[in-house]
C-alpha cells in the first residue's frame, strides 16, 4: 500500500538529506529541525484511486530557550503510521 505524506495541505518535498522516508513511504524522519516544521503533518494510505486512511499529526516545534531547560538530547523527529496510526516520538530544534 503506498503512503503519501503531506505537510499543511501540501504534498511533502523529500530532498533525502534533512527529510527522508523509510519502510517503504511509512516513516517519515526530519533531522535538524527547524521552527519552520510546525505545522500538520499527514499519511495517507492509497488503494489505487481509493484512499483508505488519513492520520493527522500536529507538530509543534518548540524555540532553542524552551530546549535549554529540557533534558531531552534529540535532535529529529519521526512520523510513523502504526496499525494506521500517526507516532510522533519527539520533536525539537537541534
Amino acid at each position: 500500500m503506498p503512503a503519501e505524506w503531506t505537510f499543511n495541505g501540501e504534498p511533502l518535498f523529500v530532498d533525502g538529506e534533512r527529510t527522508s522516508l523509510k519502510a517503504h513511504n511509512q516513516i517519515l524522519a526530519v533531522k535538524k529541525i527547524q521552527m519552520s516544521d510546525t505545522g500538520e503533518y499527514a499519511c495517507e494510505l492509497w488503494a489505487g484511486n481509493d484512499q483508505l486512511a488519513r492520520q493527522v499529526a500536529n507538530v509543534v516545534v518548540i524555540g532553542r530557550e524552551e530546549i535549554r531547560n529540557s533534558h531531552k538530547p534529540h535532535q529529529s523527529f519521526f512520523l510513523q503510521p502504526s496499525s494506521l496510526l500517526l507516532a510522533l516520538i519527539s520533536a525539537i530544534v537541534s
